[in-house]
């Protein structure tokens, strides 16, 4: 199995650690369906907090990728969508390592996360 780029921040949450190339998360269904949504869905370098720029990413139903460069922090923010509503529920998972980095349900559709590199 390959390597996994993230490693959580120890007491903190949605904080990563990690290496630099393409990350890629992926949505693995549990129950029911959960997808990203692609418009709402994006990536910020946010080294420089004043001056966010949008990093170039991949955005599908099911995944979003993009190259994470050493020395750059990167904000990631997500938005879901479920069918059916309530009782859906899946994993957000680094691909193609397999490690969770969360549990997307009602409670958890627009999660956010810092990614330092």
């Amino acid at each position: 199995m390959a390597a996994c780029l993230l490693t959580p921040k120890a007491g903190q949450v949605n904080r990563f650690d990690s290496k630099p190339g393409n990350l890629t998360l992926t949505v693995q269904n549990v129950q029911g369906t959960t997808s990203l949504d692609t418009v709402n869905s994006h990536v910020k370098d946010v080294t420089d907090p004043n001056n966010a720029i949008s990093v170039p990413s991949t955005c599908t139903a099911t995944s979003i990728s993009f190259a994470v460069q050493a020395g750059k922090t990167y904000f990631i923010n997500l938005a879901f969508v479920q069918i059916p509503p309530f009782n859906s529920k899946a994993q957000l998972n680094e691909t193609p390592c397999g490690q969770n980095i969360d549990t997307i349900d009602v409670t958890n559709l627009f999660p956010a996360y810092i990614v330092s590199a």
